[in-house]
């Protein structure tokens, strides 16, 4: 008999229950900031957050005053050429981050480069390095001191693709990939729409 028949007889679907999508955590985000240039007065950085849905809430380049690289043509051209937020931009996109538990993969490293306000407002911050090395520890993985470096090193020594982009969105969300595959969550089946393309 047919779920249809089910229903005009005056029977509930609860008779055929279907499971859902494994659940999602709405306060919790994923964050990757990379160095993309520096010239000695200014360094451009890139902030990608994703949610636990695999959604980009927010992927924007801030310009922010920093003494360190060097002032060559390059590093000038591409300060010069970036539409980039200023201090105060940035701590205004990141406003969408008030009460979020974020994970990034080297937590104190990023909330250093988190605007105050932001890191004040967070949730917490996790460190996805940190809970790698234990999990992977648990499973019988072998761990050299400091690895992995980041987490493309990391997805790599348990099987997953690295993120090949550079963006910091797209990072974000292999960080994502990551951390479901140290909850058991959705790492195979990752892995497979991975390979795909």
């Amino acid at each position: 008999m047919a779920l249809l028949d089910h229903l005009r007889r005056g029977r509930g679907a609860e008779t055929n229950p279907r499971r859902g999508p494994p659940e999602r955590d709405a306060d919790r985000g994923y964050l990757h900031i990379r160095s993309v240039a520096a010239d000695g007065t200014w360094h451009l950085m890139q902030y990608g957050l994703v949610d636990d849905a695999g959604n980009v809430l927010l992927s924007a380049f801030a310009r922010v005053a920093s003494p360190i690289g060097e002032p060559t043509p390059a590093a000038r051209a591409a300060m010069a050429a970036a539409h980039a937020l200023d201090a105060d931009g940035l701590a205004a996109a990141m406003r969408l981050c008030r009460g979020l538990r974020l994970t990034a993969f080297g937590a104190g490293l990023s909330l250093g480069l988190l605007p105050a306000g932001v890191a004040a407002n967070l949730a917490g911050l996790d460190c996805a390095r940190a809970r790698f090395v234990a999990v992977a520890r648990r499973r019988g993985q072998r761990l050299a001191p400091g690895d992995p470096a980041d987490a493309n090193e990391a997805r790599r020594l348990v099987g997953l693709p690295p993120e090949r982009s550079e963006d910091a969105a797209l990072r974000a969300l292999a960080l994502r990939g990551l951390c479901l595959w140290m909850e058991g969550r959705e790492g195979r089946a990752e892995a497979r729409s991975f390979a795909a393309f």
